[in-house]
Order: C-alpha cells, then structure tokens, then sequence
C-alpha cells in the first residue's frame, strides 16, 4: 500500500502551537482494524450496510489517499504513530517488537500542547514492561489489549488497564470484560470523556478490533444479513 501518514493530524498539531489552550481542538482518532474503504457504502460498496459511517462521511471530508502505513497491524500502527515510512520506521512487521524510548509519537507530542490523552482498544506496539507499553508512550489513560493476538478475540477474557499512579497495566476484571469487545472500548471512551480533566483539550484514539479476525459479531448485528432460514443472503 501507498504512504500518507496522518496528514490530518500533522495539520491539527501544527495549528496548536499557535491557538490558544482552551481553544485547542479535541481530537477523536477512530481506527478499524483491516476494514478497506470499499468495504464502506460512502466508497461505493453495495454488500455491507454502514449508515453510520455514511453520515460521518456526508458531513464531514473524505481522504481518498489516505492509506495504511503497510499491510499488517505492526507497521501499520507504528506508521500512523511516529509518521515515517516503512523504510524509516523500527517496526517493520509483526512479531515481538515494540517501539523504542527514542520513537516519539503522536500522543508524545500532544502532551507537550497540554493534552490528556486516552487510548481504547487494541496496542499492539509494546507489550507489559517494554519501551512501547503505553503508559511510556503519552498515554494518560488505557484500556485494551497489549499484543496482537489478544485483539483476535472478540468476546475476550482478559484485558489490560493502566490509569495515572499505577506503575504499568494491570490486568483488567475479567467480568468487565464480558460481553463485545467493541463495545467495551467504545464504554470506556466515552467514561474518559465525561470523567476527564475539563480544563485540558483530549486526545482518543478507539483502536477497534473489527472487521479483523476472528470474524464475529454480535448477533442483532447479523440480522441484515440472515433470511427467514437464518442463512447468509450472499449465498
């Protein structure tokens, strides 16, 4: 795939160090995990039903050349991160690397402009006592999971939490955790919303595990797609 970063956010970082705090834009970064923008009907798809998408897409702006740092979920991630390219970037697939002490990223930079920063979902980019753990990487806030094949789960039995004055993620309630995944994160999002420091601009990033494997969704979200005998209507 091509490289184009986070144009936006190169933009939107830009302009905060000319505006003045309480005027500085909050900043909700939503990321689906291997979702390709045919798949979206603002895209042109005729099989998959996105209407909530479609409205974003209808009152705001679409990037047509906005595309993923790579093919998988690593350098992907570490390219949308630090903004460099694949053949300047550390992580360069996927396995048992996380990001370094000397690779700023976005969330870094923010909190130089007075931003509280949360993320929700899947990591990805540094396990428990690594250099990329999140709370070393500007997180404020985290919920989610750490490593790649945890967010191939989603109706998980584990997960991670780290909020200020804990050392390092700790592993969340098991029982909080029942249920979506989806859902959760999207949960927790909006608790750091209505809970947060009202004085400080925010910075989210919702890291979601869809349409990702493993593949499975909540059954009312089936429903478009089942007939009268409960079979797909693609068959």
């Amino acid at each position: 795939m091509k490289i184009k970063h986070f144009l936006l956010f190169l933009y939107l970082t830009g302009i905060t160090s000319f505006v003045p705090k309480k005027q500085m834009p909050n900043i909700i970064f939503i990321l689906a995990d291997d979702l390709g923008y045919g798949d979206l009907a603002c895209f042109g798809s005729k099989i998959i039903k996105t209407p909530n998408l479609d409205k974003m897409a209808s009152e705001g702006i679409k990037l047509t050349q906005f595309y993923s740092g790579s093919t998988v979920c690593a350098p992907s991630r570490c390219a949308l991160m630090t903004g460099l390219h694949t053949g300047k970037s550390y992580i360069r697939g996927n396995g048992e690397v996380s990001l370094r002490k000397q690779d700023l990223i976005i969330p870094q930079h923010l909190k130089t402009l007075g931003y509280q920063t949360g993320l929700f979902g899947k990591w990805g980019l540094g396990d428990i006592n690594s250099e990329g753990s999140p709370e070393k990487k500007g997180w404020d806030y985290f919920s989610g999971y750490l490593h790649h094949v945890e967010g191939h789960f989603q109706y998980p039995a584990v997960g991670w939490k780290y909020t200020p004055g804990m050392k390092q993620p700790e592993r969340a309630n098991i029982g909080r955790f029942e249920g979506y995944a989806c859902d959760y994160f999207t949960n927790e999002a909006l608790t750091f919303i209505r809970n947060r420091e009202k004085s400080m601009p925010f910075f989210i990033m919702l890291s979601l595990t869809i349409p990702h494997a493993e593949l499975q969704v909540p059954k009312e979200s089936l429903k478009p797609y089942i007939d009268e005998n409960g079979k797909s209507i693609f068959e």
